[in-house]
């Protein structure tokens, strides 16, 4: 398998910046990587916010708690949280970012 394509699925399959630690392209790899987890804790940091305060609310109200009402309120509560929209737009771009950019560095290198 080429290093172009092989580049290309540690980036797309395990994270952001991993074909490029595969192509030993460390500055970029460490780059994608750190702002793909900054990213993902803020994602992680909000939602947990906001399950918190849909479990206490039903708690407070004496509703029971199921999995469908956890996550649709949840959605919806966050729906408008511009962190949230931002961390995950930079999630995902840093993700299409890394693959597009280890693929292409991966061609450059196999000629």
């Amino acid at each position: 398998m080429r290093k172009s394509t092989q580049a290309l699925l540690w980036a797309a399959v395990i994270f952001p910046g991993a074909g490029h630690l595969f192509l030993k392209s460390f500055q970029r790899g460490i780059a994608l990587i750190a702002i793909s987890l900054i990213s993902l804790s803020l994602l992680l940091i909000q939602i947990v916010q906001y399950a918190s305060q849909v479990i206490e609310k039903a708690l407070a109200e004496g509703s029971s708690l199921d999995l469908q009402y956890l996550v649709t309120t949840t959605m919806q509560a966050s729906a408008d949280d511009k962190i949230l929209n931002t961390a995950l737009w930079a999630l995902i771009l840093c993700w299409l970012f890394g693959m597009v950019d280890a693929y292409l560095l991966g061609k450059k290198l196999e000629r």
